[in-house]
């Protein structure tokens, strides 16, 4: 790194240095021969504590992070030198965007969404949260047609700690900073997927926090709901699925309105046959209490007297051990999988529900029944669930109405079958 506060040093390379208009710890850097004024570089005076985390974000090379040339020291301070970001901060594109009322469709938005959450997925895998997306600190550079992201202005970068109880110091923009980093809890990757979705509001209303429910289309209003909540235990457990949730919607926009009848009806047709890779762990936002410990010496036991049976007992005999066995075990995890409550990202009643997906349950031979605003009935080979939506709450609860029938350990597999299907049609009704 060159020397950027010796005066000799800079002007034998044919530099000059600009301090920032209001920072006095970041200045640019100017190429005295280049006819345009736009700065080169961008150096930055660091702590030095955070000088391990920029270097762990600059081997990761990520497009959508602002390219962080060198981390060293000069003199006694602690300096950051990276590339210049040429662009408008995105709080500009929102402002025209909205004064001027300029074309730019929901997919694009959506994509840009997409990209500043592909920065945030290297800093998160890196255990490292942003702390302070905001309006100024996302750059839009232009890329063909299209708006590349680039994030800047990490020097509110905190290393996330499984053990902590919440911030040191209350950092971020207003508007933007989440409850946590208010002094209320410790910040974490949910810290940042708060304030993606205050951006996300000023994108699609012009307005932050308070304008989601202005937003027409359900499916991004409830993600961004979800991004939002007060409770960051409520929140998108990670950058990943937030994502996933993001290029679902964003391939709906793109894809819907080149749909033939028939192509719609093919796809209705391979709903069954699909293999749902339901994000369990994500989807839940309620599940019953830990298995107690008494439950484990019971089932190890269990096991244990059965395998001692069927050493000493004939073969004959074994049936006896394993019924029983399977029956208690069957219904004791049918008992679990019911007291499990799933995320429900939509604002409708099971009348309208079942208006959005009666071809697909039609085609499939899928027989369905609407007992009243929140609860149906539907039956998947030979079985039959109680589905029952709470809006207040937005989770979807599923409870299996099979009578006096008991569940063995490979009805208790199908039900857990059953019931990604299920979350599947559920939390995917805009494909439908």
């Amino acid at each position: 790194m060159i020397n950027y506060f010796d005066a000799d040093e800079l002007e034998k390379n044919h530099l000059r240095k600009e301090p920032h208009e209001y920072s006095s710890t970041v200045w640019y850097i100017y190429d005295k021969r280049q006819e345009k004024s736009l700065p080169v570089r961008v150096i930055k005076e660091i702590p030095f504590e955070h000088t391990q985390l920029y270097r762990e974000i600059q081997y990761e090379d990520n497009p959508h992070i602002v390219k962080i040339l060198d981390v060293a020291r000069l003199d006694e301070k602690f300096i950051l030198e990276m590339e210049y970001a040429n662009g408008i901060v995105i709080g500009e594109f929102i402002e025209e965007l909205w004064q001027n009322r300029l074309q730019c469709p929901m997919e694009e938005r959506i994509d840009l969404a997409l990209q500043i959450c592909g920065g945030l997925k290297t800093c998160h895998t890196l255990g490292i949260v942003h702390r302070d997306i905001s309006e100024n600190n996302v750059i839009l550079t232009k890329s063909g047609d299209s708006w590349q992201v680039v994030l800047i202005d990490f020097g509110n970068l905190h290393k996330i700690r499984a053990d902590a109880k919440k911030d040191t110091t209350a950092v971020g923009t207003i508007g933007y900073a989440a409850p946590e980093q208010l002094g209320y809890s410790a910040s974490d990757s949910a810290t940042d997927i708060y304030a993606v979705g205050v951006l996300m509001c000023r994108l699609f209303t012009g307005k932050g926090r308070e304008g989601v429910e202005e937003i027409e289309n359900d499916t991004v209003r409830n993600i961004i709901k979800r991004c939002i909540r007060l409770e960051k235990n409520e929140r998108y457990r990670d950058i990943d699925s937030l994502m996933a949730d993001l290029r679902n919607a964003s391939r709906f926009f793109r894809k819907w309105e080149k749909k033939s009848e028939n192509r719609i009806v093919d796809s209705l047709l391979q709903f069954m046959d699909e293999e749902f890779n339901i994000d369990f762990a994500n989807a839940f936002l309620e599940t019953p209490d830990p298995i107690p410990m008494p439950i484990y010496v019971v089932l190890m036991a269990s096991i244990l007297i059965a395998f001692v049976l069927a050493w000493f007992l004939p073969w004959y005999f074994l049936p006896v051990c394993y019924f029983p066995y399977q029956y208690i075990v069957g219904g004791y995890f049918k008992k679990r999988l019911e007291g499990i409550r799933f995320y429900y990202p939509f604002s409708q009643k099971m009348s309208e529900i079942s208006k959005s997906i009666n071809l697909l349950l039609t085609v499939n031979q899928i027989q369905y029944e609407v007992l009243n605003e929140s609860e149906m009935r539907i039956d998947l080979e030979g079985q039959s669930y109680i589905v029952k939506v709470d809006l207040e709450s937005q989770c979807l609860g599923i409870s299996s109405d099979w009578g006096l029938k008991l569940a063995d350990i490979k009805l208790a597999f199908c039900m857990m079958e059953d019931f990604g299907k299920i979350v599947y049609l559920f939390q995917h009704l805009y494909r439908w």
